[in-house]
This record gives structure tokens, C-alpha cells and sequence, in this order.
């Protein structure tokens, strides 16, 4: 009987050690998790801001996260050269009268700066 009674116990402790590992690891998954997303929204501000060092701020109207992508609204007839150059043919680029509107996708930034 007292054999029976250790034998629960070694299973009980198991069974709490193994829990307790689940928890860890979820726990250590979640963390992962928003540190990776932290990153990435570190990575789409400085992808920002070096646009705006590009182009100089006094072109820039306004800037935008749009779903999964950032929009960029500059002022007519600003040089956009130095941005057409640095994503090539991942920025979409529309020009009017009114604005130059340059699209660019966030999951191309994330791609070329983890890499």
C-alpha cells in the first residue's frame, strides 16, 4: 500500500514538473513573440526615419501605416530619386499635382533588414 501511495506521489510530482515546463515554455514563446514584434516596429521607424533624412522633412506632408504597408505624401515636384533608388521597384510611385505618393511594403523592409 505504501508502495501504491509513492508511486501516485512520483506521478503527481511529474505530472506538476511537466506543467510547470509547459508554462515555462509558453511563457518563454510569448516573450519571443513580443520582442520580435518590438523589433519590428523598431525596424519600420528607422526605415521611416531614413526616408525622411532622404527626401528632408520640409518635402514631407505626411507618413502612414496603412494595413501592411507605409505611405509616404511629399510635396509636388520633390526629388525622390534618393527613394527610388533604395527599394527600386518595390516602391509604387504616384505623381500628380497635388502630391507624389511613394507605397512601400513593410513586409520587404522586415525581409531586407532581418536578413
Amino acid at each position: 500500500m505504501a508502495y501504491l501511495n509513492q508511486e501516485k506521489n512520483i506521478a503527481k510530482l511529474e505530472l506538476q514538473k511537466a506543467q510547470e515546463e509547459e508554462l515555462n515554455l509558453i511563457k518563454f514563446e510569448n516573450e519571443k513573440r513580443v520582442k520580435e514584434q518590438q523589433d519590428a516596429q523598431r525596424i519600420i521607424l528607422i526605415e521611416a526615419e531614413k526616408v525622411v533624412d532622404l527626401v528632408g522633412q520640409e518635402y514631407i506632408e505626411d507618413v502612414k501605416i496603412v494595413k501592411n504597408k507605409i505611405v509616404y505624401i511629399f510635396k509636388p515636384n520633390t526629388n525622390i530619386e534618393a527613394i527610388t533608388i533604395r527599394y527600386g521597384a518595390m516602391a509604387l510611385v504616384k505623381k500628380s499635382f497635388n502630391d507624389v505618393v511613394v507605397v512601400v511594403d513593410i513586409e520587404h523592409i522586415l525581409k531586407s533588414r532581418l536578413k
